[in-house]
């Protein structure tokens, strides 16, 4: 078990680190800026890069009714989830202890910076790693989008009303690998983060055929936010 600390967020215990509560803070103040998406009828949410639940739990607030696939690769951070959530129905939410890659195996989930696991772990090919990295980070499952899109339709979702990334990097190749595939067109609006800025045309080239979108500049940092909705067909 994970050294948490208990707050109060709708009514309900919410468990996170210390070190991580301010991120869950601004998750709830609407930091993926999906206020203006209240007023549709938003029926199924696929969140990647869940962490403790803080994305889930709010949407789930404001849309009752949704189906919602939760996916979170870090073991301590997916425990906290399941508690953070244990009052939404198995039935309405799907929840994944993985990481999203361009692979079906085991990946290592690094904290090269601080003890918060919000933005500070990078993904690598399990059995590429170097033996330097042994015994750094924390081993964990990986899947390819395609058996993430098998599992979200497995749990009765073909069209993906909103779509959340926050996955330290591994929104490019998500979004890379679903216009590839063509099921970016099942996908309404996209809410996200980037990380590094050398990357950041690739969000709208993945999205040009499908999507409006735009991408913050948030100039110096190597991270900012990103938004999407599908175009009118």
């Amino acid at each position: 078990m994970t050294n948490a600390a208990c707050y109060r967020a709708f009514g309900r215990d919410f468990h996170i680190e210390p070190a991580s509560a301010q991120h869950a803070n601004s998750v709830f103040q609407d930091e993926y800026r999906i206020r203006e998406l209240r007023q549709h009828d938003v029926r199924t949410i696929v969140d990647v890069g869940a962490h403790v639940g803080s994305f889930t739990v709010l949407c789930h607030e404001w849309w009752p009714e949704a189906k919602i696939v939760a996916v979170e690769p870090h073991p301590e951070s997916f425990e906290l989830l399941e508690r953070n959530t244990a009052h939404i129905s198995e039935s309405q939410l799907l929840r994944i202890n993985a990481a999203v890659t361009s692979f079906d195996g085991k990946c290592l989930l690094a904290s090269a910076v601080s003890h918060s696991r919000v933005g500070e772990y990078v993904i690598e090919v399990w059995n590429e790693l170097e033996p330097r990295f042994d015994g750094f980070g924390v081993e964990a499952t990986a899947i390819s989008v395609e058996t993430l899109w098998e599992r979200v339709q497995k749990f009765g979702v073909e069209h993906v009303d909103l779509l959340k990334l926050d996955c330290e990097g591994a929104e490019y190749g998500i979004l890379e690998g679903l216009a590839a595939t063509g099921r970016l067109a099942d996908v309404g609006w996209i809410r996200g983060e980037w990380h590094g800025r050398v990357h950041r045309p690739r969000i709208a080239k993945a999205l040009a055929e499908t999507h409006v979108a735009h991408v913050d500049s948030n100039a110096p940092h190597e991270c900012g936010l990103f938004v999407g909705h599908r175009m009118s067909s």
